[in-house]
């Protein structure tokens, strides 16, 4: 804190310097670096010593100068005629703080694709622009902030549920640069663009061909991606059924644990300026416990971005119970059905669904399987 008491490095020149001497003693002035020059002295002296000084009749009696100011005058000194380009570092920090906190930029890689899948490539314009809709749902957009991005895993399930053409998503991120890299599940080759593709695992139910070469009979099991019918120099003309399943998990644990909130809450206040948080000392003694953060700007229409961040601490009462499998198996069966549901295209036609259980302690694992008849047709 010594770097904040001004003091003055001065010069007294006159007569008698001993006698000023002896009242600096008497007086007990904190003197330093006391030097003499024939009839000059040198020294330092606190600001509230010299200001002391200044009022006494000794002071005109005597020729006295500042040399130099140290402490707090002197860096507020600095700082007031060093204002112009304070500010300017302050301004250019805060713009540097807004644009790299945010993406300016989301690319979709890459940037030029032929589309061989025609209505399922997903760099056909209508599916792109799909593409982007679902990715602003999920905080990928320019101008959104870098700390709500979704991970990775979250972005890649939700779009391969969506598009069955999607067989992995990599999110690239280059400073405020965000890039989206789709791996499509199969890029047909130009010369089987006519040819009737299996969409599905499964086995071959009927098969009905006007135009083409039949690769497959009624009974044979094919693969994703099999050729059912080529094209043999001819547009193929041609539709096939295939049995295929669908299928979804998940695991209940009958031994449950919910979180209650007591009705006790505490309130936790900070400030932040440019970014620079300034923590309440103030703390809770809740061993469990959820927040919600709430903020706000302290000045409304001004400059300075004082943000308030209020955090509601809400205590929590942790509660065990047992709820037999039993009790809730009908509402999981419909829930898992639902899921499993949504994975079954328009031009499947549902058979049967049917479930299975596999019990291991207090776990349970509950498996959906939907049997369709999925047609595939080529015009």
């Amino acid at each position: 804190m010594k770097s904040l008491v001004s003091s003055y490095y001065i010069s007294i020149s006159g007569l008698n310097l001993h006698h000023l001497l002896a009242y600096f003693e008497t007086q007990k002035f904190e003197i330093k670096n006391l030097k003499r020059e024939e009839k000059t002295l040198y020294l330092n002296i606190s600001k509230k010593d010299f200001l002391k000084f200044k009022k006494t009749s000794l002071f005109s009696l005597y020729q006295v100068k500042i040399i130099k100011k140290s402490g707090f005058e002197k860096n507020l000194s600095f700082f007031v005629k060093h204002i112009g380009l304070f500010l300017g570092i302050v301004i250019c920090s805060f713009s540097i703080f807004s644009a790299t906190s945010k993406i300016q930029v989301v690319s979709i890689l890459p940037k030029e694709h032929t589309c061989l899948n025609k209505e399922d490539c997903i760099y056909k314009q209508e599916n792109l622009e799909r593409v982007k809709e679902i990715l602003k749902s999920n905080n990928i957009y320019e101008g959104v902030k870098t700390s709500m991005l979704p991970s990775n895993k979250t972005i890649e399930q939700t779009l391969m549920k969506e598009f069955k053409q999607i067989s992995g998503v990599n999110i690239i991120r280059k400073g405020v640069y965000l890039y989206v890299d789709i791996i499509e599940n199969k890029l047909l080759h130009p010369t089987e663009t006519n040819k009737l593709i299996a969409q599905e695992s499964g086995i071959v139910i009927s098969i009905d061909v006007t135009n083409g070469e039949q690769k497959v009979k009624p009974g044979d099991i094919v693969l994703k991606g099999d050729i059912l019918v080529d094209d043999n120099s001819n547009q193929v003309v041609a539709t096939a059924t295939i049995r295929t399943f669908y299928h979804e998990t998940l695991i209940y644990d009958e031994n449950q644990i919910q979180y209650i909130k007591t009705g006790e809450s505490f309130s936790k206040n900070n400030i932040s300026l440019f970014n620079i948080k300034i923590n309440a000392n103030a703390n809770h003694s809740f061993k469990l416990y959820e927040t919600k953060t709430h903020k706000r700007y302290a000045f409304l229409n001004l400059f300075l971005p004082i943000k308030i961040e209020e955090t509601i601490f809400y205590e929590l009462q942790k509660q065990e119970s047992v709820i037999p499998y039993s009790q809730v198996e009908n509402d999981l069966q419909t829930k898992l059905e639902q899921k499993t549901l949504a994975l079954v295209p328009e031009s499947a036609s549902v058979i049967n669904t049917t479930f299975s259980t596999h019990i291991e302690g207090s776990r349970t694992r509950l498996d959906c399987y939907i049997e369709a008849h999925l047609t595939i047709t080529k015009n």
